[in-house]
């Protein structure tokens, strides 16, 4: 890359239209000895010096403003030293992130950052923090796959076949219209960022999705979780409630591009009175994965159009689709390849994600799952207390879904009159 280039329709919408800094990362947990800091800027450079995304510098559309988009300017390298540094001891990495959400990167350099801390009697965490215009949630992954010694990462599957055409498409459309309710309206007292992260028990994550008739997609459990959360802390919320849901684009020919692969969907929260299961039932099928084939991503083909009227039309686009009154929650699961990795003598224990700061009266979840670890992050814009709260009832119907997936499959057991077939057993693993 040797010419700038104007951002991509997703880049530019990402780059902060919603009104907050939009800066994303991860921290990667490690139980061993930290390299010190000449070592580990010398790794990053060997590693990731030959990454032309990590290079790029964002710079300002000339005028007209509302119709131009930034532009990509390539650096050749980067200077480890500005972009890897140490922090002071860490115990809960939610600690760490507020600062991090709330204030953008420094401009006129490559928009990431690695930082280092002592966390824990015997460990340490690398963060890594980007702009979102950089990367996605994924490509945090990717780098840490570049960085860390162990097995390359499985490339990515296709997109399994799912209901396309255009009756398909046209009623995704019609959902992107349909009219939703805030969680929480602000009464006297301003929005304040917070977030909060809890170990998820890997248990409840395995209970959850096994059933004796076939396994529970990830997204169904995670969603279940989220709406019985949401209904647990703001029961007042109309109905419906929508959530809009990440989606990663590659494919086993992209498996291993870094940039914003991504799309999104919008869906409806199971937040009404009910059962755990029912909640799950409600969940299935929300989330349909043919819909990130190009000719029938809708999201895709309205955020292209926007583009060509200008960044104006692509804010328009930012502030209506996170409007507290549209979709006042953001979903991002990002399942991590369960092989092992290390650094030097360390070994990756846990990753924990950090989502961008949501908008103003909205929240935002992110579940991590690597190896048999599950770590949620809340982050909200509404009243201090709200992301904890959030992710202990996130907990809460997790454990619940665990127990009823359970009760379910003991009961289908004492019924049958033999042995489980092979595709009625519960899957083993994640």
């Amino acid at each position: 890359m040797t010419a700038r280039t104007r951002l991509s329709a997703v880049d530019e919408l990402l780059l902060g239209h919603r009104g907050t800094p939009e800066t994303i990362g991860a921290a990667a947990l490690f139980s061993g000895p930290r390299p010190d800091l000449a070592a580990l800027r010398r790794r990053i450079s060997e590693r990731w010096g030959a990454l032309p995304r990590l290079g790029l510098v964002l710079t300002e559309p000339g005028p007209p403003r509302a119709l131009r988009r930034h532009t990509w300017e390539p650096r050749p390298g980067f200077d480890a030293a500005e972009h890897v540094v140490e922090t002071g001891p860490i115990d809960d990495p939610a600690d760490a992130f507020l600062p991090l959400m709330t204030r953008p990167l420094p401009p006129g350099r490559p928009p990431w950052r690695v930082l280092s801390a002592p966390c824990g009697d015997d460990g340490f965490a690398l963060i890594l923090v980007a702009q979102h215009a950089l990367i996605d949630g994924r490509s945090l992954d990717i780098l840490l796959n570049h960085f860390l010694d162990g097995p390359p990462n499985a490339p990515a599957p296709d997109v399994p076949a799912g209901r396309t055409g255009p009756r398909a498409a046209a009623d995704r459309a019609i959902g992107l219209t349909r009219s939703g309710h805030a969680l929480w309206e602000p009464s006297g007292t301003p929005p304040r960022p917070a977030v909060a992260c809890a170990e998820i028990p890997f248990r409840h994550v395995l209970a959850a999705r096994r059933t004796a008739h076939g396994r529970v997609p990830f997204y169904d459990m995670v969603l279940a979780a989220v709406g019985g959360a949401v209904a647990d802390v703001f029961p007042g919320a109309g109905a419906p409630v929508h959530a809009l849901v990440s989606m990663d684009l590659r494919t086993r020919a992209t498996a291993h591009r870094l940039g914003n692969l991504v799309t999104a969907t919008r869906v409806p929260l199971p937040t009404a009175p009910g059962a755990p299961a029912t909640r799950l039932a409600a969940c299935h099928g929300l989330v349909d994965h043919s819909l990130t084939v190009p000719r029938w991503d809708v999201a895709a083909h309205l955020l292209n159009a926007s583009a060509l009227l200008g960044s104006w039309a692509l804010r328009r686009v930012a502030h209506r689709g996170t409007a507290p009154a549209y979709t006042p929650v953001d979903c991002m699961v990002l399942a991590v390849e369960p092989v092992p990795r290390t650094l030097g003598t360390a070994t990756l224990r846990r990753l924990v994600a950090m989502p961008p700061l949501p908008p103003p009266a909205t929240t935002g979840f992110a579940l991590v799952q690597y190896a048999r670890t599950a770590t949620l992050t809340v982050a909200t814009h509404t009243e201090a207390h709200h992301a904890r709260l959030l992710a202990d009832a996130f907990g809460r119907q997790l454990a619940a879904l665990a127990r009823g997936a359970t009760s379910r499959r003991g009961a289908d057991r004492r019924g049958t009159d033999g042995p489980l077939s092979a595709n009625e057993r519960a899957p083993q693993g994640s």
